[in-house]
């Protein structure tokens, strides 16, 4: 029986990686044990108009996919996300955090859970599934946002950096399972055979000068 998992970047040889140029933010529900009500994403910096009008225009430009407004929750600032995903563990991918430093700079951070997610035999990649497409988008709304021009091309392609297979091959089977507990219990038997004869041995005074 071979483990699904062998599918995963470890197990392979990448000599020359695929760019991968469209990034959209998915659904919450796509997510590997996610609870519910999700939201594709949180964020931080609402006291800001600026920021709440970039914030728009990640959730209406998203590639392929609108994201609807009770699918975003927001916060005053990191502090309340961080108590928010204490008492809500695994309801939202990630977070983004902005904040409006003067009128031509606004930062922001990414905040995303780098636990990788394995259900039925398939790793989930937190950084190329959620934090890549978070950063994309709010770099690119951002600088539409502070440049005045809404259409302003923003294209990105990210490989994956190229490897030798890293992992060992994934098999499972009953010689690996039992295997070395067959044999350690056959060499324990002959050393307690070994044993036997030595005391009867020492009882009976027996090979004593």
């Amino acid at each position: 029986m071979e483990a699904s998992d062998v599918r995963s970047s470890e197990h392979l040889n990448i000599t020359d990686p695929k760019a991968l140029a469209s990034h959209p933010i998915p659904p919450c529900d796509d997510k590997f044990n996610t609870k519910f009500p999700c939201y594709d994403f949180v964020w931080s910096g609402n006291q800001s108009r600026r920021v709440s009008d970039i914030v728009s225009a990640i959730m209406a430009n998203n590639p392929g996919r609108p994201i609807p407004t009770n699918k975003v929750k927001s916060f005053k600032g990191p502090e309340e996300v961080d108590v928010w995903f204490t008492s809500h563990p695994l309801h939202a991918p990630g977070a983004l955090h902005f904040t409006e430093r003067n009128a031509t700079v606004i930062s922001y951070g990414v905040q995303t859970n780098s636990s990788s997610a394995t259900k039925r035999g398939r790793t989930e990649d937190p950084t190329f599934k959620f934090l890549v497409p978070l950063q994309i988008a709010a770099e690119r709304e951002i600088a539409r946002f502070l440049i005045g021009d809404p259409k302003f091309g923003w294209s990105f392609g990210f490989k994956e950096f190229p490897q030798p297979v890293v992992a060992k091959d994934v098999t499972i089977s009953p010689l690996n399972l039992m295997g070395p507990v067959f044999f350690l219990a056959f060499s324990m038997f002959g050393f307690v055979l070994q044993l036997g004869s030595l005391a009867t041995e020492k009882e009976l005074k027996l090979r004593q000068v």
